[in-house]
């Protein structure tokens, strides 16, 4: 069966028929009897489109007949509709209620008969389409026709039908928005014609069946009222399938939702950002699954992935981690799905507020991890840091000679350092820096010129350049990328992230253990920690530091909203570096 199947279609597995399968608490509302699983009847039928037409049909009808009290109280007595009978029945079940369930399930299948009847009467001459209520007759059968209506029409009478007749066929035009009874004399008069005109013509045989089926009053009055509701029908239908995607695709499914919006970040964040993104909404799927209606989200939720995070562990998907996931990681997560839903907030209707919105989990200071900066002795012992051994970040060496002395005196974050190409390293306004305003860097303040401090220059920098140009490279440290299709956690700079915090720290004499224990943290990060908190301790101006860092200027209202601060003058910036940084 087809994805986009309506869920009350159902095919047994060894069955060419489809049935139709409904739960009996659609007839909740019916106080005398008990409803419990499902009601389940054949359609008699192996085409898809026939059985999905007729299941909407009888169901719709069934709802109809329950749900609007008129048609129970007021209806026509000739028809045996399934409201009638529950009025007919209703003391009866009362006062036999162990009864009650069995006798309501053979009277629904009663009425299921008659309306699977009337709807294959109706796909039998066309009546399944809003534009053709009526199949066009051949000349032969119009001929005949023609001499049966000379015969029992008046010719006042065939006036009258020619002025209401044109292109061979009445167009019905019904206000299906009124109650059931203001239509009900008409059906009365409808069936009580067409009944007389079965009377008369008795007789009549079809050639191209050679017979004519018996049909009965009660059917002719259903008939009467499928034609009337069919319209109505086929734009509930139309509209059914107007609300799916291509494919089967569910357009509000919290997981097609995420594609889009992963699509449209793309333009404006990193792959490792997306990748986030995409990581995050895995473990969120684990309690919502992605076909979930993302307009069907509530706070109930937001409590349940909560709950989840809480008592996941770190690195539970590789099963390598007796540890929970800390406030500060659990806040992550939280905060990607708030930005989601803060994008469905604008862009989906049906979601007046975001769910996740100040959701957050509260910090406990005592079991807190702070990042602390180096001491004057520890940073001294780093820049004099030489491998100990031939092994010792062997692949990498002559990279790994740079990066700790340029994070020092620049401040810049490990992947901003390991993306600097030889083009990046250039002299502007007459103060070498290195570029970064065209790299793949964290945000728009981290997109900059930093001056390159006095100290690098006299360590040979420009030289090492030129000797890297000569061997026709282009990336000022090549070594770290050696054997990698792709950036890793910490970008292209990992490789380094590892080596400085499990050998090079140990080396110049710092527990990390210990540090953790002390619920403090010391890792290449810190370098740029310490340059900030240095810059700070000697009185430097602040904005000045952030501009150098590529912090944002969000507390400087003066400078954030009315100066760029990337017109600041570079001399003045490595003034202050070269001013502040001595080790």
């Amino acid at each position: 069966m087809k994805n986009s199947s309506p869920t009350h279609l159902y095919r047994y597995q060894d069955s060419q028929n489809y049935f139709i399968r409904f739960r009996m608490n659609f007839f909740k509302n019916i106080d005398y009897i008990k409803p419990d699983g499902y009601f389940v009847a054949s359609l008699r039928t192996s085409s898809y489109d026939d059985a999905k037409w007729l299941a909407f049909y009888i169901k719709r009808n069934l709802m109809k007949e329950i749900s609007m009290e008129c048609f129970s109280n007021n209806t026509v007595k000739s028809v045996v509709s399934l409201g009638d009978t529950l009025n007919s029945v209703e003391h009866e079940l009362q006062h036999e209620p162990s009864n009650s369930n069995a006798q309501f399930k053979a009277l629904l299948r009663q009425r299921f008969a008659e309306l699977l009847k009337v709807g294959k009467l109706m796909l039998e001459h066309g009546l399944d389409q809003s534009d053709n209520l009526q199949k066009p007759l051949s000349e032969e059968d119009m001929q005949t026709l023609k001499t049966h209506s000379e015969q029992l029409v008046t010719p006042s009478e065939q006036l009258a039908m020619l002025e209401t007749v044109s292109n061979d066929r009445v167009d019905v035009n019904i206000d299906l928005e009124h109650k059931y009874l203001d239509y009900r004399d008409m059906v009365n008069a409808l069936t009580h014609q067409l009944d007389e005109l079965k009377t008369q013509l008795a007789d009549y045989r079809l050639e191209a069946t050679g017979s004519v089926q018996s049909c009965t009053s009660e059917e002719l009055h259903n008939f009467t009222i499928a034609m009337a509701d069919q319209n109505q029908v086929k734009v509930r239908l139309d509209q059914h399938e107007a609300n799916k995607q291509p494919d089967g695709i569910n357009f509000h499914s919290i997981g097609n939702q995420l594609s889009l919006f992963l699509q449209e970040k793309s333009r404006t964040i990193d792959e490792d950002t997306i990748e986030g993104y995409r990581s995050k909404f895995s473990v969120f799927f684990e309690t919502v699954p992605p076909e979930s209606d993302c307009r069907s989200i509530t706070k109930q939720h937001v409590q349940h992935i909560k709950t989840a995070l809480l008592a996941r562990k770190s690195n539970a998907s590789k099963g390598c981690s007796d540890k929970f996931l800390n406030p500060k990681t659990i806040n992550g997560y939280l905060s990607n799905y708030s930005t989601f839903f803060s994008y469905l907030e604008k862009n989906v209707d049906g979601i007046d507020k975001n769910p996740f919105a100040g959701v957050s989990i509260a910090k406990n200071e005592m079991d807190s991890i702070k990042r602390r900066p180096f001491t004057e002795s520890e940073i001294k012992r780093l820049l004099a840091y030489k491998p100990l051994h031939g092994s010792e970040a062997r692949v990498f060496r002559q990279d790994a000679k740079w990066f700790v002395p340029i994070a020092v005196y620049s401040g810049m974050r490990l992947n901003e350092i390991s993306e600097i190409t030889l083009d990046s390293v250039k002299q502007v306004d007459g103060i070498w820096c290195f570029d970064l305003t065209s790299s793949d860097v964290k945000n728009m303040d981290s997109r900059r010129l930093v001056p390159i401090a006095q100290v690098i220059l006299d360590m040979g920098l420009l030289r090492y350049v030129d000797k890297l140009r000569s061997q026709g490279k282009s990336l000022l440290f090549p070594q770290i990328r050696v054997g990698k299709k792709k950036a890793g956690k910490a970008g292209w700079g990992d490789s380094i992230s590892r080596w400085f915090n499990r050998t090079v720290l140990k080396n110049i004499g710092i527990d990390c253990d210990k540090e953790e224990k002390e619920k403090k943290s010391v890792v290449f990060h810190s370098l740029r920690h310490t340059f900030v908190s240095t810059c700070v301790k000697k009185g430097e101006q602040k904005h000045l530091i952030k501009r150098i860092v590529g912090h944002a200027q969000d507390d400087e209202i003066t400078l954030g909203t009315y100066s760029d601060v990337n017109e600041i003058d570079l001399k003045l910036l490595k003034e202050l570096i070269d001013r502040a940084i001595v080790w």
